[in-house]
């Protein structure tokens, strides 16, 4: 009697996937910063992202975590014909804070790392004070200055700065050109200030200064 021979292909990786990079996009944007990242492995790979850490496997199949989507190049290596799986994609992230990627493997095996968003700008400056001097009637030009600031939730860390300080007659047209100056940094304490001189009346247009100015801030990217 011969005897059937049975092929039997073991399948064995205990190797965990390598990333290659991850890099969180800094400059200040209004809504999101774009997370860019990748990793390969002999393996085909799938990426998440989470807002928690987790430490195993199966703790991240049970924890909230959002699929990333990737571009896959496929290639083999010259010297021992391993086969050589990279992902490569981006994520955008629309709130500040940390968050955890995870690169698992066909089999499970998983790595992680962690990267900081800071540079999402969610708050609108703030006007802290506004003064004009002389308070009283005068003939002269009245200087108003003031202090703002750009601070983000829970004013501790700062925004993305102060860029412009307008200011009109006109409530609804604060882009007017002559009506305009930029704040500048006051570096003690982090705030801005700025000071507003009216035109002064001209031999040959009378202008009135009388009356109530609006005044808008500006931040780095446009709140």
């Amino acid at each position: 009697h011969e005897s059937a021979i049975t092929q039997v292909r073991i399948k064995l990786d205990k190797t965990r996937p390598r990333i290659e990079n991850v890099v969180v996009d800094e400059i200040w944007n209004q809504t999101k910063n774009t997370i860019d990242f990748s990793a390969n492995d002999v393996n085909v790979m799938k990426a998440y992202i989470a807002r928690k850490s987790y430490d195993t496997y199966e703790a991240l199949v049970a924890g909230e975590k959002t699929e990333l989507t990737y571009e896959t190049a496929i290639s083999n290596s010259n010297q021992n014909q391993k086969q050589n799986v990279r992902v490569a994609g981006s994520y955008d992230a629309t709130e500040n804070g940390t968050y955890y990627i995870y690169f698992v493997d066909e089999a499970h095996n998983m790595i992680s790392t962690s990267c900081v968003v800071k540079n999402i700008d969610e708050e609108i400056p703030v006007v802290d004070t506004i003064t004009k001097n002389p308070t009283d009637w005068t003939k002269d030009a009245i200087v108003i200055s003031g202090k703002v600031s750009d601070l983000q939730t829970g004013g501790i860390t700062t925004g993305s700065g102060v860029s412009f300080v307008y200011y009109s007659k006109d409530p609804t047209d604060y882009e007017n050109k002559e009506y305009n100056t930029k704040a500048t940094l006051n570096a003690e304490d982090g705030t801005y200030e700025f000071t507003i001189a009216p035109k002064e009346i001209s031999n040959t247009e009378e202008l009135n200064l009388s009356g109530t100015y609006y005044v808008w801030v500006v931040d780095s990217v446009g709140r």
